[in-house]
């Protein structure tokens, strides 16, 4: 998707909102139209962390290193195989891709 498009849809979900907001409540409120805008799905963008903040990262966080993913599961970290890691296995930069949260 490029850029052009998922500005598009991102501009359509927050027009949406704003004239829901206006009907229903006479107004628009920027927390709900944040609210509307992360239930279509919108997520912030990757960031890259250091070990030290990884071994912060909560249960079920998913991130990549070197070239493979990996999952937290409790204390350990798996990369789709039966090797568990205290630490997330290499030396290159940390990115994350998910983090659960309650609302997911």
């Amino acid at each position: 998707m490029s850029d052009s498009s998922i500005r598009k849809n991102l501009a359509r979900v927050m027009a949406e909102s704003t004239d829901r907001q206006a009907r229903e409540i006479g107004g628009a409120s920027w927390n709900e139209t944040a609210a509307d805008v992360i239930a279509a799905g919108w997520r912030p963008p990757a960031s890259v962390v250091t070990d030290a903040e990884a071994g912060e990262l909560p249960n079920g966080s998913v991130i990549l290193r070197n070239g493979k993913a990996w999952q937290r599961d409790g204390w350990w970290w798996h990369a789709g195989t039966s090797t568990s890691w205290d630490r997330p296995y290499g030396s290159g930069p940390i990115t994350v891709l998910h983090i659960p949260t309650e609302e997911a």
